[in-house]
């Protein structure tokens, strides 16, 4: 499995992201005067959204120390088009990938770009559709990948575009609101619990500014990373993740405006050929996403 995907599968593992219906707990509803939040974007409205994620990983195989490796920024460009509402308030939308970017290389292994712009550019083209409810659940999720696409990063785009809004608290909230989304996040044969605290900074009817906190812990688990050789088996010893962030919500708009920060350590291994091989990494992820 090359470097290059490595950082991928487990930079989308660290991403906030969920696939079944999270709990939603409120801590604390906030000042008055409190309301509802509830997204309400325009009818067929297309909306242009840029992500931008950029990696650095270190890592240690077998007790030795391998250089630490920063990954150029990867860079993608999403349409959503189509933007309806049902009488109950899920909202649907289609998205297409419209282009894809890979930034400057920096302190990047030579080579690395071209490897990730190459393995990038047969995605362009990719469409799907997505269905959430009126506070950011998803509810249902398509994706048609053009043919030869790579299945790492389809999973990792699929995952992306299910869970692309902030989850919303039910209950009427104010200004200084907290409250706490529940999650179980899949992907690349992982499962990780995740819970991810937001807190309601500012409030004008439909603007929202969010901080939010993000955790991540895995149990012990066997999984199948995409790549690994015949016969070979891959094991989580360990994981822990903590990340912070914000995101400027406009409630009639589907796109945001957020970065978030993510730390990560994963302990691992590899069996393959009657050797174990024991593997640690650290990763740090920053994500952009705005409108553009």
């Amino acid at each position: 499995m090359s470097l290059c995907r490595v950082c991928l599968v487990f930079a989308m593992v660290s991403s906030p992201a969920a696939w079944a219906q999270d709990r939603v707990v409120v801590l604390d509803p906030g000042q008055e005067p409190r309301q509802e939040l509830r997204y309400t974007p325009k009818k067929a409205k297309t909306e242009e959204m840029r992500m931008t994620m950029d990696m650095a990983m270190g890592m240690s195989m077998a007790g030795v120390d391998m250089p630490s490796t920063r990954i150029p920024p990867i860079i993608m460009d999403m349409d959503l088009q189509d933007v309806t509402t049902a009488k109950n308030g899920d909202v649907s939308y289609r998205f297409v990938l419209s282009g894809v970017a890979v930034g400057e290389a920096g302190e990047a292994t030579p080579g690395m770009s071209e490897a990730l712009l190459a393995s990038l550019n047969p995605l362009v083209g990719t469409a799907g559709s997505v269905r959430i409810s009126s506070t950011g659940q998803t509810l249902d999720w398509s994706l048609q990948p053009p043919p030869g696409a790579d299945a790492t990063t389809i999973n990792n785009m699929k995952q992306g575009m299910a869970n692309s809004s902030a989850v919303l608290p039910t209950e009427a909230v104010g200004v200084g609101a907290r409250w706490e989304q529940h999650s179980t996040v899949q992907s690349n044969g992982l499962e990780v619990q995740q819970v991810t605290v937001y807190e309601l900074v500012q409030l004008d009817k439909q603007h929202l500014d969010l901080k939010l906190t993000v955790q991540q812990n895995a149990p012990a688990q066997t999984f199948a990373p995409p790549g690994l050789p015949p016969g070979a088996t891959a094991r989580l010893d360990s994981m822990s993740t903590q990340g912070q962030g914000t995101t400027a919500v406009r409630l009639d708009r589907l796109v945001p405006t957020g970065r978030i920060q993510i730390h990560s350590d994963f302990a691992m291994g590899f069996s393959m050929e009657g050797q174990d091989l024991p593997l640690t990494m650290s990763l740090d992820l920053e994500t952009l996403v705005e409108p553009r």
